[in-house]
């Protein structure tokens, strides 16, 4: 049997194409009471055991449910702001210097909601977190744990842990129409040394250094490939 063939208009193409969504956003109104549902249900088929602690990860994401609920909707991203990201290539994200303080009355709606149900031995680290300082809790949201193999490897501010890395950074740059590439580990007396030899020849000027987010996708991705001793010891070499 002869197979049929039809040869489309391409306006007929793209009336017919639909547009697919760049992201697919969680929906607010049940995202942690599903996964409230989820822990509960573990819990009833897991008799003794974890189920104590399947029960207190239910009422966390209940009380984060009612958190988020209460939380005043995110302010949509200045022209302004996704016109730098889109410049240099970022993701169009809120700068960490930027974070709300609404995040704080969120923690102490969770605190409330879960204190009378959380074991004795977390007890007062929930009553510490319902009356400790703005500050003291700012400083806590800003320090970055990173687990590897079971062991805590880096703990810290990204701004500290950035500054005990010490990766390279590449340098680029162009005189007179051309570019130039260059890695080095001092890349304050490269551009020093750059302006003594050239002076305002120099144009484009951009000196990128390694993020902790890459280094850590880096240790990830050995992780995956089974080198993890490999990864834990590399990584805490360059954040030591």
């Amino acid at each position: 049997m002869a197979a049929t063939v039809r040869i489309v208009p391409q306006g007929e193409i793209a009336k017919g194409t639909a547009e697919p969504p760049a992201v697919k956003l969680a929906d607010p109104a049940s995202f942690f009471s599903r996964r409230a549902a989820r822990f509960r249900s573990l819990a009833a088929g897991e008799p003794g055991g974890a189920s104590p602690y399947l029960g207190l990860m239910a009422e966390l994401a209940d009380a984060q449910q009612a958190a988020l609920a209460a939380h005043p909707p995110p302010q949509p991203l200045l022209a302004q702001h996704l016109e730098q990201c889109r410049s240099h290539g970022l993701p169009p994200l809120g700068r960490l210097d930027e974070r709300a303080p609404a995040w704080r009355d969120a923690l102490h709606l969770i605190g409330r909601r879960v204190a009378p149900r959380v074991p004795d031995a977390v007890a007062g680290l929930v009553r510490g977190l319902s009356t400790a300082s703005e500050g003291f809790l700012e400083k806590l949201a800003d320090r970055i744990l990173i687990l590897a193999g079971g062991t805590i490897i880096a703990d810290g501010s990204a701004d500290e842990l950035a500054r005990r890395m010490s990766t390279e950074a590449e340098v680029r740059w162009t005189v007179d129409g051309q570019r130039f590439v260059h890695s080095t580990l001092d890349a304050t007396g490269f551009v020093r040394e750059l302006f003594r030899k050239h002076d305002t020849a120099i144009a484009d000027l951009e000196v990128r250094r390694a993020s902790l987010e890459d280094v850590y996708m880096e240790m990830v991705r050995q992780f995956e490939s089974g080198r993890a001793e490999a990864a834990v010891r590399e990584f805490e070499e360059v954040t030591r």
